[in-house]
């Protein structure tokens, strides 16, 4: 998509302006009900009603073209054109992606909760989280201790 037709695009399903401004926990919300759904492409740096607001503060205009905002295409796991998966998953890069980030934080803030308690309480799928959890766990960010039935999730210490 060219910058006027994400201008003048109505906002649906699978195209989401979001100011640069925007919460990272709430960007991360927007990517991942679109790797939930049917993909989508967010244009970071445009406002809801079309105006160009730039990146970093920086007025619109004073960006070359494409340079004034991020656009990204969110495709559905197992998209055949895209790579979602190890992407999601932060395996690609060996980074968490934001959504990890923000279950990580999450535990940090409420040390033992329980994946299910992270989902009922964030109202993100329990499926997404349990997945964020094997990826923090995997690379060793969070432990769970106790059993099963009483045990939590708790942030890695480094020593």
């Amino acid at each position: 998509m060219t910058i006027e037709e994400i201008r003048k695009s109505t906002e649906f399903q699978v195209l989401d302006r979001k100011s640069a401004r925007i919460d990272a926990k709430a960007l991360a919300i927007t990517i991942i009900a679109f790797a939930n759904a049917d993909g989508g492409q967010i244009a970071l740096g445009v406002e809801d009603d079309g105006t160009l607001t730039g990146v970093d503060g920086q007025p619109a205009p004073e960006y070359r073209q494409n340079e004034f905002m991020v656009y990204a295409t969110i495709r559905q796991h197992g998209d055949a054109v895209g790579q979602l998966n190890g992407e999601l998953n932060g395996e690609l890069n060996g980074e968490l992606n934001a959504s990890q980030k923000a279950t990580l934080q999450f535990i940090i803030e409420h040390e033992g909760c329980t994946a299910s308690g992270i989902s009922e309480m964030t109202k993100i799928p329990f499926s997404t989280i349990d997945k964020h959890v094997r990826v923090l766990l995997k690379v060793g960010m969070i432990e769970r201790r106790g059993s099963k039935k009483t045990g939590g999730y708790y942030p890695v210490t480094k020593k």
